[in-house]
């Protein structure tokens, strides 16, 4: 799924795997993700790129992986220095939209129904599971969420 007039898509990737139990982030997804943030800047040199990642741990994880790219690659480190204003890299939780607008929901499920908004304006689908159904009965909540991957991963 691409929509090119907010430059926002979904990228599937194979044998994408999150280590829940480990480093708490998802290495092979990091990688494809550094990858093509050099694609982009082979490619697009002239246009900006953010990139937001689900946790804090992946955010790292993808930060690794273009330090790693950045060496031999010479225009990436400059492209994603960290005060370039054409580059970011940030995990959800610090992609509030409008912080003036999103202070002023003072409960957490409003702030949460606030960053729901904001992450579909972006062409985000958001497929909510609450943890005390995953822990009372985990395969009833994987099924559809698999479910709704693949019909994903079809559109593209």
């Amino acid at each position: 799924m691409k929509d090119a007039s907010r430059g926002v898509h979904f990228h599937y990737v194979e044998g994408g795997i999150y280590d829940r139990g480990g480093q708490r982030n998802n290495r092979r997804e990091a990688e494809e993700v550094a990858q093509l943030a050099l694609e982009h800047v082979q490619q697009n040199p002239h246009q900006s790129l953010g990139i937001i990642a689900f946790s804090k741990a992946q955010a790292d994880a993808i930060e690794e992986q273009l330090d790693l790219l950045a060496r031999n690659n010479p225009h990436l480190e400059e492209f994603c220095q960290d005060d370039s204003p054409d580059f970011f890299l940030k995990p959800l939780e610090r992609v509030q939209g409008d912080g003036v607008t999103y202070n002023r929901y003072p409960t957490v499920r409003d702030r949460d129904r606030l960053r729901q908004l904001v992450v579909e304006k972006l062409g985000w689908r958001i497929h909510r599971i609450w943890s005390r159904e995953w822990f009372r009965d985990r395969n009833t909540q994987i099924e559809p969420l698999v479910e709704r991957l693949e019909n994903l991963r079809l559109q593209k």
